[in-house]
Parts: structure tokens; C-alpha cells; sequence
């Protein structure tokens, strides 16, 4: 066995081809709450979102770079994924992303934990996921309460 293997630290970003350079980085931007900078070397057709201080994800951001054809759909990426400390956090993306108008579905528990959905302005989508085992432990209490899930909305 071969101990001297090199090894990946971290993903540094996800490069996506957008029909609307500025459209998308305000998506970005107002969804996820990251900063739009430029790329270095600068290039008027890319630019860069990244996550405020890292928010404990390094250095990693969504790269923005025109030239997605009008009229098809995304091809190649199935989608891609930010992790939030709580249920709570799925919500309030979720809230914000339906108060601007964006396409977004409801948070739900699959395989062991909750997601919602949120669909870009070139359809990719874009998932927020919490792995928080008090999360299972709020529908727990909400359940013998006679609530339902979707009520958690509301706290």
C-alpha cells in the first residue's frame, strides 16, 4: 500500500457557463448571500461568487462564465451542493429564494437528511442541505404535537 499518495483538500470552485453574466451573479448574490468579484486575470465574460470569509468552506465559489447557448438546458451537471448548520438555515433560503420569485422546492427529508432545491436563472439547481440530527428531532416533537413538516416553515 502506497502511504505518500497526494491528496485533495477541498473543492476551490464550480465553473458554470450562464446565458446572463449579471442576472446570474445577482442570483448568486441575493440567494446565497456571496460576494461577486472579479476572476484574476480579469475577463469582462467570467466572474467570480464566493462565500463571505469562507463560511467555513475555504476559499470555494461558483464561477460564472458567458456563453451558455439561448434556449438549452443545463447538460452535464446533475447539480451541486451547499451544506447549512440547521433546518432552520433550509428554510430561510428556501423563504428568500421564493420572496424574489425564483423556483424553488419545498425542503423535505431525503436519505437522511433535509434539501431544498433552488433552480438558477439558467436552470441549474442548486441544493441547500442540512445534516443536523436535531433537525430529525424537531419533526419528532412537531409529529406528537398533531403538526405537520411543513410547519417547521414557520418557526
Amino acid at each position: 500500500m502506497q502511504t505518500d499518495r497526494v491528496r485533495l483538500s477541498q473543492i476551490a470552485h464550480v465553473c458554470i457557463c450562464v446565458r446572463d453574466l449579471q442576472k446570474s451573479a445577482c442570483f448568486y448574490s441575493e440567494v446565497f448571500g456571496m460576494e461577486v468579484g472579479p476572476v484574476n486575470p480579469p475577463s469582462e465574460r467570467v466572474q467570480q461568487c464566493s462565500v463571505p470569509g469562507g463560511g467555513g468552506m475555504g476559499d470555494f465559489g461558483v464561477v460564472l462564465k458567458q456563453g451558455h447557448p439561448s434556449g438549452t438546458e443545463p447538460s452535464g451537471i446533475d447539480h451541486f451542493s451547499f451544506e447549512v448548520p440547521t433546518l432552520a438555515d433550509v428554510f430561510e433560503f428556501y423563504r428568500r429564494a421564493r420572496k424574489i420569485g425564483v423556483q424553488a422546492t419545498e425542503p423535505r427529508r431525503y436519505d437522511g437528511h433535509w434539501q431544498t432545491f433552488i433552480f438558477d436563472p439558467d436552470g441549474y439547481k442548486v441544493e441547500v442541505l442540512t445534516n443536523d440530527p436535531s433537525a430529525l428531532q424537531d419533526v419528532e416533537d412537531l409529529n406528537k404535537e398533531g403538526c405537520v413538516a411543513g410547519q417547521l416553515a414557520e418557526r
